[in-house]
């Protein structure tokens, strides 16, 4: 049957409702509704859609709960959240035009996940994000993930290939894998580290690669100095990226390539290269040979000589 109802009966204008409950094989058409919640949702039916509706999540007190038990996605136009509390999310969610983030925060139980296909670009802010982890799909180009775990923490990936547009690809906030100092790497950031989950799509598991941006937020500014990225491997060892601080994101000079692999922030130690011009070759054992100091710090290395 079809649901119709004060909520449900207008397929345009606001609607402002304590709590949403759909019970099991209701028919529900959300439409082009802007509906304002104080409280939260629980959808037991898969013939519920809302996928062109405006949902504005306004709770001041209690923990609401986004609860969606069938299998398959709950569709939602645009999610606002706008709130004094948090939100608990489970099930199975889709948001496929637009997501705010202006208040509150969204958390994700393990049973959870939240899929988003719209605009490409998601700022969240310290009083508002996605409490990991969080998936997009739908576009290549810049995709951007607004998460965050006691801090607000994003991450970018600059260029997703469009072969990978439609595989959902997340992140989420994890422990240290075990990055540790060494060779150039004078110190690692241990405040968070970001792992990367492909999953699902058309092509389920499959990443082709993409520089990557780091948050700066509660980062100790010494790193700015000599960035890098490093990035956790599938036997256990380390690529370092290197990086550059652009804004308030460290960026990857090179892409990516590990599939549920895991990102952090690293200091390299600032190598200062010495060239000694005088050359003079005459054997008399002063200034017989190039000398450039700190060049040995590079495994790999070429030096061209020319002639003004």
């Amino acid at each position: 049957m079809k649901l119709v109802g004060f909520l449900f009966g207008l397929l345009v204008g606001l609607v402002a409702t304590a709590q949403v409950s759909i019970s099991a094989n209701t028919v529900v058409e959300g439409g082009n509704s802007t509906i304002v919640l104080s409280g939260g949702i629980a959808n037991r039916s898969d013939k519920a859609n809302f996928g062109k509706a405006t949902i504005i999540l306004s709770a001041t007190t209690a923990t609401p709960s986004l609860l969606n038990n069938p299998s398959m996605p709950f569709p939602i136009g645009t999610l606002e959240i706008n709130s004094k509390v948090d939100y608990g999310l489970s099930g199975l969610w889709l948001i496929n035009q637009n997501l705010t983030l202006t208040s509150g925060k969204i958390k994700i139980a393990p049973c959870g996940k939240l899929i988003y296909a719209g605009t490409p670009v998601v700022e969240g802010n310290d009083n508002s994000y996605v409490q990991e982890p969080f998936f997009v799909q739908g576009n290549s180009g810049k995709r951007t993930f607004p998460i965050g775990d006691g801090i607000y923490a994003p991450v970018s990936l600059l260029n997703i290939e469009a072969a990978d547009a439609k595989t959902e690809i997340g992140f989420a906030i994890t422990s240290d894998p075990g990055f540790l100092p060494g060779g150039l790497i004078k110190e690692v950031f241990q405040g968070r580290f970001w792992q990367i989950i492909v999953d699902g799509g058309n092509a389920p598991g499959s990443y082709l690669g993409s520089q990557i941006s780091l948050s700066s937020n509660g980062v100790d500014p010494s790193f700015a100095e000599s960035p890098t990225i490093l990035e956790r491997k599938t036997d256990g060892t380390t690529n370092d990226l290197g990086a550059s601080l652009n804004n308030t994101f460290f960026t990857s000079n090179t892409g990516t390539n590990a599939e549920r692999k895991i990102y952090g922030i690293a200091k390299t130690e600032l190598i200062k290269l010495k060239i000694h011009k005088l050359i003079t070759p005459d054997n008399d054992q002063v200034n017989d040979v190039l000398v450039i100091e700190g060049l040995d710090n590079f495994e790999t290395n070429e030096v061209t000589l020319g002639h003004l």
